[in-house]
């Protein structure tokens, strides 16, 4: 009979270990991903800041890749929501593309109702899905930013905080205080390793 229950309990620390090595797993998972997203929503407000200062654009252009955050334009909902972030691709758009473009200094979203050459320049013409009516300035081909490739959802919305100056500041004045910390205390440990030897 004794045997019995050291058998299930035993079974019973088995699986609790196995269960707080799992939660344990995961936990860790949700942390480094956490921390990923974080240093990378860090990196674009960075990047996105410096250029904005330098060139006053606003999104980012790394190579034929582009990174654009949403405004409030409801002329593409429900395919483009406000809160998602867009990565775009600097290519020849077609017909029913959804393109990004740069119109008197604001950052637009529309979908390619035509294209037409006049002299020798490409133009396009464009249309939002919640419009009536196709927008009455065409764009030039140098005008368009890329082509939507991928829409990633919520993350819009924190880079759309990350781009504001005086948030990226504070943002940078944590992390210098959590390297400042961190440095003091391994040299604070160091000191106690060598004070009880």
């Amino acid at each position: 009979m004794k045997e019995k229950k050291i058998g299930e309990e035993k079974g019973k620390l088995k699986k609790k270990k196995i269960g707080e090595i799992i939660f344990n797993v995961i936990s860790k998972l949700i942390k480094y991903l956490l921390i990923i997203i974080g240093i990378l929503l860090i990196l674009y407000s960075l990047i996105y800041n410096l250029i904005n200062i330098i060139s006053g654009e606003k999104y980012i252009q790394l190579g034929n890749i582009g990174i654009v955050t949403v405004d409030d334009d409801s002329s593409m909902k429900p395919e483009i929501k406000s809160s998602q972030l867009l990565i775009t691709y600097k290519n020849n758009p077609n017909q029913n593309d959804i393109i990004t473009y740069s119109a008197n200094g604001e950052i637009k979203i529309q979908r390619v109702y035509r294209k037409y050459n006049d002299n020798g320049e490409e133009y396009i013409v464009t249309k939002g899905d919640n419009n009536l009516n196709v927008n009455i300035n065409e764009i030039a081909n140098d005008d368009v930013i890329g082509i939507v490739v991928a829409k990633i959802p919520i993350i819009g919305f924190l880079a759309k905080i990350m781009q504001i100056k005086f948030v990226a500041l504070l943002i940078i004045i944590a992390i210098l205080f959590q390297i400042i910390y961190v440095i003091r205390n391994r040299k604070n440990n160091g000191k106690r390793f060598k004070s009880k030897e």
